[in-house]
């Protein structure tokens, strides 16, 4: 049950929007202090940002059949195997 549940699709979303505002924020924040630097800083942040996400969501659910996911069937297998060896 706790496999099948996962996060809704609008926790990303909403995380996405967020982190848009900020974003958002911080550049006139901080565009005084970083003058042209800003956006350079905001681009590998922003970055960071979304990579983090995006990891997550696809860590989310290690169990299923993805390219991403773990692969179950062989870990089974060698447990058996080294099972059986005993």
């Amino acid at each position: 049950r706790v496999k099948s549940t996962g996060l809704p699709a609008a926790y990303d979303m909403l995380f996405s929007i967020i982190f848009a505002i900020f974003f958002l924020i911080a550049t006139l924040a901080w565009a005084p202090t970083l003058r042209w630097y800003t956006p350079i800083m905001i681009g590998v942040l922003r970055f960071a940002v979304k990579l983090i996400l995006v990891i997550g969501s696809e860590l989310e659910d290690p169990f299923g059949d993805d390219v991403t996911d773990l692969p179950m069937q062989k870990f089974c297998l060698a447990i058996e195997t080294q099972i059986e060896a005993i």
